[in-house]
């Protein structure tokens, strides 16, 4: 599975002996022990083979093309592959990152980060600026002499081969996220201009003609014009600058590892393209083998021989090399598929209302289809693609926990009991005096919240409280 692509312009410097310097210096300086290569050391020819049965590195050349490929192995069968494939003529490194399991592999959900490795690009300066703007893990700070950056890329007048995430200052003026973060994940991967105070604001309408991200929000503009800029908003809610985050990496990853890049950028595609060549010049030399039968028939049946084995296994690779890159190209059009939807709304694809709780939205939207379908008469279109969802989809019952506890420790309330109080916490709920009543906040969120009284006299309150909170939160 591909997690992460991106395309990078390189300078001279970065030459075939650099790079394989610099991939040794990445191996040897890695923070984790299990990661390093005992005795790396590039003896300068090619192609290059070194390490152990976890972890190894291999390099090819291909013409004016130097293809990288480290793997670790773990012990679960997680296979982890880092990809660096440089063309020296045209100016142009990929750096892709793949996971893959073996059949003993167990099923785990690693957390992204960018390699390490485009660190190394930025501090020695193998890498270009994009037109006015350098690769950078830093975000840029816009002030009032330097807004032209994100209005020509608003307005569509300049358009940079890496996305632009614009930060804009809260009402507070404040960052919506940890900026410096955010820059340090996208590295190679997206520009990050950050808005340096809200007064800038009025200019960026005025320049924008208001377009532009205000109080928060966070743009996301593509190079391809096809896609659509996205546009995120920061929740209220405790923990909301994380999932801000989140979401922005998510979406720009997303992108980058979508797009088409040219096979020959691949780790792949060079190792296929140099078992054609091999496999043409053994192909000619067995025609001249056949030509020359008539001299030594003998010793050309034996070499002919020789070349048909080989032949077949050069073959095989090929085959099996096809069958890898078919299947990278599916994973790549499912991608694309994805962000050519992001002007539609998909059946199960986030908004801008985060989780106030894990796989809240998800339990929320099954909820309501199960509610939905009782009203649907059976065996219906509508009933039967319902049905199909819920089916693929089973729900955690988590709202259906919430909703039996709320029932069951709100039904006769009186009072706020210590108990109470804190299986109120438990639910979610922040909780604040004032006056004669208690005001309950649902996760933090000014949006969602309710009163009750300090001392409980009507019979039904209990029962009321119990249906405002379902209605309005659950």
């Amino acid at each position: 599975m591909l997690l992460f692509s991106t395309i990078l312009d390189i300078n001279e410097k970065l030459t075939r002996e650099a790079l394989m310097e610099l991939v040794t210096e990445w191996n040897r300086t890695s923070d984790y022990q299990e990661n390093i290569i005992p005795g790396l050391k590039w003896n300068g020819e090619m192609p290059f083979s070194c390490g152990t049965g976890t972890v190894s590195l291999n390099a090819e050349t291909y013409g004016d093309i130097t293809a990288v490929r480290y793997r670790k192995t773990e012990e679960n069968g997680t296979v982890w592959d880092t990809d660096y494939v440089v063309n020296h003529r045209e100016g142009k490194m990929s750096v892709r990152l793949e996971r893959s399991y073996l059949e003993e592999a167990l099923q785990v959900s690693p957390v992204f980060s960018t390699p390490h490795f485009i660190t190394l690009l930025i501090e020695h300066g193998y890498l270009k600026d994009d037109l006015d703007l350098p690769v950078s893990r830093e975000p840029v700070i816009l002030d009032e002499n330097s807004l032209d950056k994100i209005v020509n890329v608003i307005n569509g007048r300049k358009q940079y081969a890496l996305p632009v995430v614009f930060v804009s200052k809260t009402y507070y003026d404040e960052d919506p996220l940890d900026t410096l973060l955010l820059a340090s994940r996208l590295k190679g991967a997206a520009h990050v201009l950050v808005q340096k105070n809200v007064w800038s604001n009025n200019n960026l309408q005025r320049l924008s003609c208001g377009r532009n991200e205000y109080y928060g929000a966070v743009g996301i503009y593509y190079p391809n014009k096809q896609i659509p800029s996205r546009r995120l908003f920061p929740g209220t809610f405790e923990g909301s600058e994380k999932a801000l985050l989140e979401k922005t990496v998510r979406t720009v990853i997303e992108y980058c590892s979508s797009q088409m890049i040219d096979p020959l950028y691949t780790w792949s595609g060079v190792s296929h393209a140099l078992l054609r060549e091999e496999l043409n010049l053994r192909t000619e030399e067995s025609i001249a083998a056949v030509h020359a039968r008539e001299e030594a028939e003998n010793e050309v049946n034996e070499v002919y021989g020789l070349f048909d084995r080989d032949i077949e296994k050069l073959k095989k690779k090929i085959e099996e090399l096809t069958k890898e890159n078919e299947a990278l190209a599916m994973e790549n059009q499912g991608l694309r598929a994805k962000m050519r939807s992001y002007d539609s709304i998909p059946v199960l694809y986030s908004g801008s209302e985060e989780d106030l709780y894990h796989n809240e939205v998800r339990e929320i939207v099954l909820d309501c289809l199960k509610i939905q379908q009782k009203s649907l008469v059976p065996h219906t279109r509508r009933a039967d693609v319902i049905e199909d969802l819920l089916n693929n989809n089973p729900s955690d019952g988590t709202i259906e926990e919430k909703t039996e506890i709320l029932k069951r420790c709100l039904k006769d309330y009186k009072s706020l009991t210590s108990p109470l109080r804190q299986q109120l916490l438990e639910l979610g709920f922040t909780i604040t005096e004032e006056g004669k009543h208690y005001r309950l906040t649902y996760y933090g969120d000014s949006r969602y919240k309710t009163t009750i009284a300090k001392s409980g006299s009507d019979h039904r309150e209990g029962r009321n409280i119990i249906q405002k909170i379902i209605g309005t939160m659950l």
